[in-house]
């Protein structure tokens, strides 16, 4: 009877700890296109405004698990910039990339240009300029 019981609890546990893993390590992105998709993170945002835009851009269906592992990796230092977005990425993932700001680099490709006005207006009309750095 004692080995039953015993028996019984590991593998309650055992389920519970891999359902974990699974909304932790699991594919928690879905995107419409299964392609990528980018993120941009103003300067002066905070962490729930992370969340609000990944829920109103449908990378996230909720933000619970987000959540969870951004208060596990101490997510609280909010970084501008674009982010590459994958189908498939796990939340662990996302959330790593956000802490070390590991944003996608843009390109930018300088034609003939006469004076410095028609230089900002060409930055002005293709980049988003993030607390005076082009991101």
């Amino acid at each position: 009877m004692k080995k039953k019981i015993i028996l019984s609890a590991s593998v309650i546990v055992l389920a519970v700890v891999l359902f974990f893993a699974w909304k932790i390590y699991g594919p928690a992105v879905h995107l419409e296109d299964k392609e990528s998709s980018y993120l941009y993170i103003k300067t002066g945002s905070s962490a729930a405004d992370v969340k609000q835009q990944l829920t109103e851009k449908k990378f996230l269906s909720g933000t619970t698990w987000f959540s969870m592992a951004s208060s596990l990796l101490k997510y609280n230092t909010v970084k501008p910039g674009r982010y590459k977005v994958t189908s498939g990425m796990s939340v662990l993932n996302l959330v790593r990339m956000l802490k070390n700001g590991s944003q996608t680099a843009v390109n930018l490709v300088i034609t003939k240009l006469r004076t410095k006005e028609s230089l900002a207006q060409k930055l002005g009309n293709n980049f988003i300029i993030y607390g005076g750095l082009i991101s």
